[in-house]
């Protein structure tokens, strides 16, 4: 069991400065994510944004933080009065089955990493909920979230109790997004997350090189526009395959000079490529 389970004060210490770095959400998405360890790719940063970004009103809750690269994102996505929730176990080790993957991919894992990854970004922490999912997630109320990111325990029974949660929590229009479905060292969540589609209880938008993008059946996701959505984040809808009645996009990132620049941009010295970005956000504000 873990040293503890509870919530950690989502506002400022009294010794913690509020500034943080003039640095807005396009900004995060295309640019400075990449300096952060993790493995939350550009194009499911886009697709975040794309289809996240329209769902009704709750909260955005994520399941496996690491390092914060997608909390991040979260933070920025999140609406006055809505909160951003974590869980994680942190430092302590898990027992059982994810032992192993824990040794090979977590060993050093702080709370303290996290947090201070997130407030590069961000002048208040999220509420961040310490333990394992099946523990902490039973206090968070039904229906109160609009997006779920799922990327906790790759162990097939934990992955199926995270999606029952998530759709527990999720409202009726809400995003839920499941990572590492993909991922050849994953299996357990591969059959978790087609399991909960081919029972009903979710249905697929959109399927990245890692991520499985899903909403509750009857959503309003399932009427958007999801091809503009994408369009609008530099994302091209290169296929699209029927599952159960219902299109699965393919998308990818349009191949223009802008991620060409962005490359460019990562380059320059720190002073430099903030002046490039300050030069865009003017650009983008006279439109």
């Amino acid at each position: 069991m873990p040293r503890r389970a509870g919530v950690v004060d989502a506002g400022r210490r009294p010794w913690e400065s509020s500034a943080v770095p003039a640095i807005d959400q396009s900004d995060y998405v295309t640019a400075h994510a990449d300096d952060l360890p993790g493995w939350f790719q550009a194009l499911d940063r886009h697709l975040f944004v794309a289809l996240g970004a329209s769902t009704p009103g709750g909260d955005l809750l994520e399941i496996g933080a690491y390092l914060g690269k997608s909390a991040i994102l979260l933070g920025y996505l999140a609406r006055p009065a809505e909160r951003v929730i974590v869980i994680d176990l942190f430092e302590e080790p898990p027992a059982g089955e994810a032992a192993r993957e824990h040794d090979r991919f977590y060993v050093g894992l702080t709370q303290a990493q996290f947090e201070q990854n997130y407030r590069r970004f961000h002048d208040r922490l999220p509420e961040i909920l310490v333990g394992y999912s099946h523990d902490v997630l039973p206090s968070i109320p039904d229906r109160s979230c609009r997006l779920v990111h799922v990327d906790g325990s790759h162990a097939f029974d934990a992955v199926r109790r995270d999606i029952a949660e998530a759709c527990r929590v999720a409202t009726a229009d809400s995003l839920i997004v499941l990572d590492d479905v993909l991922s050849p060292h994953t299996p357990g969540v591969t059959a978790a997350a087609w399991e909960s589609v081919l029972d009903g209880r979710l249905v697929p938008l959109v399927q990245s090189e890692i991520k499985l993008y899903l909403t509750p059946p009857g959503s309003v996701l399932l009427d958007a526009d999801l091809t503009s959505a994408c369009g609008a984040q530099g994302l091209e809808v290169v296929d699209s395959s029927p599952v159960l009645g219902h299109p699965v996009l393919e998308v990818r990132r349009r191949p223009d000079e802008t991620r060409w620049q962005d490359r460019a941009v990562r380059l320059l010295p720190p002073v430099l490529a903030d002046a490039v970005l300050a030069g865009r956000r003017r650009g983008r504000a006279r439109r």
